[in-house]
């Protein structure tokens, strides 16, 4: 009786194994997947757009260059122009204080300021051969 006992119970426990197997290989049949593919291709370039686009890179990165290099230049130009005013400003007031130890030295008498100097040579006429 033991004995039958035994295997009635392994007997029952392999028709459980094979019902169970069963049940998961129908069910693995029916089962379906769902699979969303979501792919984005870049655009196709041609190579001449691509010549165009680095073209146009290049072109921006000079404008960029040339305006930094020109406000560097505006900068400078400000700056000799202030230098300058400073120079005019300065030649003004020796001017005045040469005119005034003039004044001082010569009396009233007044000096041409186109008068030739005489100190320099006479200029030679000019041969119209020579033209």
């Amino acid at each position: 009786m033991k004995r039958t006992k035994s295997l009635l119970f392994i007997a029952c426990v392999v028709f459980c194994c094979v019902v169970l197997a069963y049940m998961n290989r129908t069910s693995a049949a029916e089962r379906t997947y769902e699979i969303n593919t979501e792919y984005s291709l870049p655009e196709y370039r041609t190579d001449t757009a691509r010549a165009i686009d680095a073209y146009q890179q290049m072109i921006n990165r000079l404008l960029d260059s040339n305006e930094r290099n020109n406000f560097l230049i505006i900068a400078k130009l400000d700056a000799i122009q202030k230098d300058l005013q400073v120079l005019s400003a300065k030649i003004e007031k020796m001017e005045k204080a040469m005119e005034h130890c003039q004044k001082k030295c010569c009396g009233n008498q007044t000096v041409k300021k186109d008068a030739p100097d005489p100190n320099m040579p006479a200029p030679e006429p000019l041969n119209k051969s020579d033209n």
